[in-house]
């Protein structure tokens, strides 16, 4: 086997790493290959790996299961089964082992074995390559091979964590829509059950109500409303989490330009400078961006409420290289003290008689950042106004 035959061996095999990314197809397929290159005539890969009780007259030995064989029939029938096998073929690092015939106890009639390949991958798969015979010793089992064979099994590995991840994060989204579902229709019909029949006392039995009746029942439909604001908020939170990210050129000037009339037009009677910065383009979500921006810009707007001359600023900055977003007003702020509870839900750092809100927008907003990888943080000063600083990826990245 020359040089060139070997390079191109090894090119084959790393196609195959670089072309799956489900952790089983992969072990096949990378073992079918080997297999066929190296002449051995049967590979397997074994999982529960454990070893057993140490007994005073045997060699120590550890217990596995059969998941899948490639090649051979025979051991393909003990599919599933546990197998006993000495401790050092099935526990420990990678190796290349000659004169295995103690595997004949663990696979049978089956195991006329003298020669493996062992593969150790970190969740505890163990792949074994086997062989008849002992093979020659120029087989390229080292400084060329080693090298994509190490890298299989990082690549298993990670493909591995990779599937686990997505099962994980497949069944928070399943919990994530039945919460959503059991929130929109369990808890908003009780609600609206209440705020209607709260209204309907005012309206028909209003002439029997004195002034605190009416306040009480108004202060009932205050908190049914509220409590739906809430709601609302919950699930625009879970929303966050859910769907895939369409990243494309968006222009958060223009955004804050439309956010910012339409607050004016609903508070006609303040006078607020505002200062866009021009021409701030980012790659991101449009919607997801337009969540997270309205949700600032409205909390610059609400916290400047009782300045006489109020202003509001977003702009970019550079920080060690790296482009910085900010809105900046000079409103209420508040105690940095509390900073860490900035972004958790429900979490507020002003009376809510002082400003209405729901505690859910700065979850939200960190939460749309985070997705686009990016981070976001605020300085404040009692009385003296906040800043809040997020990082988003370029134009183009």
């Amino acid at each position: 086997m020359n040089q060139e035959h070997i390079l191109s061996i090894l090119y084959e095999l790393a196609m195959v790493l670089s072309g799956e990314t489900r952790s089983a197809p992969l072990a096949e397929r990378f073992l079918q290959r080997l297999m066929f290159h190296t002449g051995f005539p049967c590979g397997l890969y074994l999982n529960q790996v454990s070893p057993l009780p140490e007994t005073a007259n045997e060699a120590p030995q550890c217990c596995a299961y059969l998941q899948t064989v490639i090649g051979d029939p025979a051991l393909a029938a003990k599919r599933g089964q546990p197998l006993t096998l000495p401790a050092d073929l099935g526990l420990g690092e990678s190796a290349f082992i000659r004169d295995t015939a103690l595997l004949a106890d663990g696979f049978g009639e089956a195991g006329d074995w003298r020669t493996m390949l062992k593969l150790q991958a970190g969740d505890g798969h163990v792949f074994i390559l086997l062989s008849s015979a002992s093979l020659s010793s120029d087989l390229p089992f080292t400084a060329m091979f080693d090298p994509v064979l190490r890298n299989f099994v990082r690549v298993y590995d990670l493909c591995h964590a990779n599937e686990n991840h997505m099962a994980d994060l497949e069944a928070a989204n399943k919990e994530l829509e039945a919460f959503s579902y059991s929130v929109s229709h369990d808890l908003r019909a009780p609600l609206r059950s209440i705020d209607g029949f709260s209204l309907a006392l005012l309206e028909d039995f209003n002439d029997r109500l004195n002034d605190e009746g009416r306040e009480y029942l108004q202060r009932v439909r205050r908190g049914v409303q509220r409590m739906g604001r809430l709601i609302d908020g919950l699930l625009d939170l879970s929303r966050m989490a859910q769907g895939p990210l369409l990243r494309q050129v968006v222009d958060l000037s223009a955004l804050a330009e439309r956010i910012i009339e339409d607050l004016r037009e609903g508070s006609p009677e303040r006078k607020v400078e505002v200062r866009i910065g021009k021409a701030l383009v980012v790659s991101g979500d449009p919607n997801l961006l337009a969540v997270a921006l309205n949700n600032l810009l409205e909390n610059a707007w609400k916290y400047t409420g009782n300045r006489q001359r109020a202003l509001i600023e977003f702009g970019l900055t550079m920080d060690n290289g790296e482009e910085v977003f900010y809105i900046r007003d000079n409103g209420t702020g508040f105690d940095m003290n509390y900073a860490n509870k900035l972004f958790g839900v429900f979490q507020r750092l002003h009376e809510a008689g002082e400003f209405s809100g729901t505690g859910i927008g700065l979850a939200t907003v960190q939460r749309v950042i985070h997705r686009h990888g990016g981070r976001i943080w605020a300085e404040a000063a009692v009385g003296e106004g906040a800043t809040f600083f997020f990082t988003l990826p370029a134009r183009g990245k």
